[in-house]
């Protein structure tokens, strides 16, 4: 057989090398032997055998070189090859077939100077005898060598790349939290300002605590170190605490966040609550930072086909999906899926490793399935334990649900700088805000850019003192975006802030044509200190100013009695929750009257099925039995019952109420 050099590992022993097999029988003369070398240069060797008994090998080396030393060629032409293999009294090295081929070669190179290039028989199965040659053993063992090298090459740009990635994530955090820990050390006048700084800074110190958290999971997951407490916990109840939790980042996006149920509702699972809680909420953070349009929905079942059961979840998002050629990256810990969904982004690319291998450690797994620009399905399977006496609910209950929220932003002024017009782009929110807090209070006018390209622009329509230049954004980073200016013949100064701050990040943005470097976290003195050194003090500009917008409630109807949600709505996420399915089910509504006019009844069994599970979530347990009706009665599709059903439901709907209000549907 032919090995295939890219196949071979250190593992690899010589069964995995080309091993010959050329033979002749102990009574071959020898002038036979020599025609055979003759007519075959490739040939390195020859075993002496027959079918009861291997006598040896003679190579080629012994039979052209020592050969006439003891006899001259009459003689040798007319013995036997059994002999004259006797009479040289030559040990050729023999190995098994399941020696490593590093030790092969170990072997070889302790061999004497006079048997160096002597072939190696190789003993195999069943008593069968192959050899190989010094070459094709040695460059085995190079290959090996040679690919062992280029892996770890690899491994360790990729962990480089890893290191400075994940210093810009700690880096960004840190820039909000000492930033605006400084500003309130100055003093803030307002105590509104006080707590939107202190939001920012906890926020910030939060998303700190997950990162060096995945970096702690991922060190103990390395070392089979990840300890897992399985306990009696509600599914649902883990589910409601995720979808509580994530509505926040999804109610702003305008996203659904939903959960359905296609089997009964187990009471209790045995499993670690905690390590599950940790998996949806990496899966569904992902799903709704990676969507811009539809939604996000839970698909919840009890496979008690498998032996133990097991919980599944599948978590469908409307969102970019992956290309079909980053699927192979999408659980490695090293590598990105795409390098620039990672700036644009933001994250370690750690989560997905440390969700699966948490998944297997809970007696499952975590899959996969996507359509670029459609959307992605991740699918998580964990053990459930023994269902003997647990309950089955046709519906999920309620869930308590608790949250908290953040408030708006807005700036004081201060006496520093005079009219300076500062370009300031950076791809951040917290970055942006808390350098143009600093720098509209030192009395500066702040112009914001989110990637090069809108830097391009702005430069083009402005009139600027110093740009401030992220160095890493997305669409165009920094260093192109300072090379384009150069090129334009841009003497402005320009600033690099960056939050790599690895060895060499210098000098790359001064050769890229910065004038100076700041890293992240900001320092306010530093920052003042520096833009103050190339500030000219005469330049202006206009500047146009954000406004923020407010989101109206539900509107209310006229006089009918509302119908209230049994949640604490007094809670503002809890509010959110409520005003959200209340919006949801009016367009629910229309599309089971359609399916309904259409008879489509899979539709209208599905939607009534998301009515059943998604309703008493939301507090409105009176539209529970309702809906478990009409799914009924779309299964049986019986259209008149249904027609009445979504009728008692369309009155209904139109008295849910977040308060003493009523929406009108």
């Amino acid at each position: 057989m032919t090995y295939n050099p890219y196949s071979l590992t250190t593992n690899s022993t010589l069964a995995d090398l080309e091993l010959r097999n050329d033979s002749v029988t102990p009574d071959t003369l020898g002038l036979e032997v020599e025609r055979f070398f003759k007519a075959r240069p490739e040939a390195v060797g020859v075993l002496i055998r027959d079918e009861h008994q291997f006598y040896g090998l003679l190579s080629r080396t012994s039979c052209f070189e020592k050969m006439p030393q003891s006899f001259c060629g009459t003689t040798f032409s007319r013995r036997p090859v059994k002999m004259l293999v006797e009479h040289l009294k030559t040990t050729s090295l023999q190995l098994n077939a399941t020696s490593p081929i590093s030790e092969a070669v170990r072997e070889i190179l302790g061999r004497p100077s006079s048997g160096f290039y002597e072939p190696i028989i190789v003993k195999c199965e069943n008593d069968e005898y192959r050899f190989v040659d010094i070459t094709t053993l040695m460059s085995a063992q190079c290959d090996i060598q040679l690919r062992q090298k280029k892996i770890a090459e690899i491994a360790n740009h990729e962990k480089s790349n890893f290191l400075a990635n994940m210093s810009h994530e700690i880096r960004t955090p840190l820039n909000g939290i000492l930033g605006f820990t400084d500003v309130l050390r100055r003093g803030v006048k307002s105590k509104e300002q006080q707590q939107e700084y202190l939001d920012v800074i906890y926020k910030n110190g939060e998303h700190l605590l997950g990162l060096i958290n995945d970096i702690l999971d991922l060190s103990k997951i390395e070392a089979g170190c990840m300890e897992f407490e399985k306990l009696d916990c509600s599914p649902h109840k883990i589910i409601s605490d995720v979808l509580s939790t994530m509505r926040v980042q999804a109610k702003p996006k305008g996203l659904y966040l939903e959960c359905q149920w296609e089997s009964g509702v187990p009471e209790m699972i045995n499993t670690d609550p905690t390590r599950l809680r940790q998996i949806l909420m990496n899966l569904v953070g992902n799903a709704v930072k990676f969507t811009t349009e539809g939604g996000v929905k839970l698909i919840a079942k009890l496979d008690v086909s498998h032996n133990p059961p097991q919980f599944i979840v599948e978590v469908h998002d409307t969102g970019i999906g992956v290309k079909p050629e980053n699927m192979k990256n999408i659980f490695s810990a090293f590598t990105q899926a795409d390098s620039s969904i990672t700036r644009s982004f933001g994250g370690t690319g750690l989560g997905l490793t440390i969700c699966r291998q948490i998944a297997e450690g809970l007696g499952g797994d975590l899959a996969v399935e996507s359509e670029f620009n459609k959307g992605s399905v991740f699918r998580i399977r964990v053990d459930a334990g023994t269902m003997e006496g647990v309950k089955l609910f046709d519906v999920p209950p309620t869930e308590a649900l608790t949250a908290g929220s953040y408030a708006k932003r807005n700036y004081e002024e201060s006496n520093l700088l005079q009219s300076l017009h500062v370009l300031l782009v950076d791809d951040g929110k917290t970055n942006r805000d808390l350098v143009s807090l600093i720098l509209t209070n030192a009395n500066a006018i702040v112009t914001c850019a989110e990637n090069g390209e809108e830097a391009l622009a702005e430069y083009e329509r402005g009139s600027f003192g110093v740009i401030l230049m992220d160095m890493q954004m997305p669409e165009m980073d920094g260093y192109t975006a300072t090379r384009i200016l150069r090129s334009r013949g841009c003497s402005l100064p320009i600033i690099a802030l960056t939050a790599n701050a690895m060895r060499g990040d210098r000098n790359k943005c001064l050769a890229a044509g910065c004038s100076d470097f700041l890293t992240k976290p900001i320092n306010i003195d530093h920052l003042l200190q520096t833009v103050g050194v190339y500030s000219p003090l005469s330049k202006t500009s206009s500047n146009s100013k954000a406004q923020s917008e407010e989101k109206p409630f539900c509107l209310p109807s006229d006089d009918m009695t509302p119908i209230v949600s049994d949640l604490p709505i007094e809670i503002p996420q809890l509010l959110l929750i409520v005003e959200e399915f209340i919006e949801r089910f009016k367009i629910k509504l229309v599309e089971m009257q359609i399916a309904l006019d259409k008879g489509n009844w899979t539709l209208l069994e599905e939607l009534a099925h998301w009515l059943k599970g998604t309703g008493g979530t939301a507090g409105f347990n009176c539209l529970t039995k309702h809906a478990y009706q009409l799914e009924t009665a779309a299964q049986r599709k019986e259209k008149e019952l249904a027609n009445s059903l979504i009728f008692d439901l369309r009155i209904m709907g139109s008295r849910l109420s977040t308060k003493n209000a009523v929406s009108s549907i």
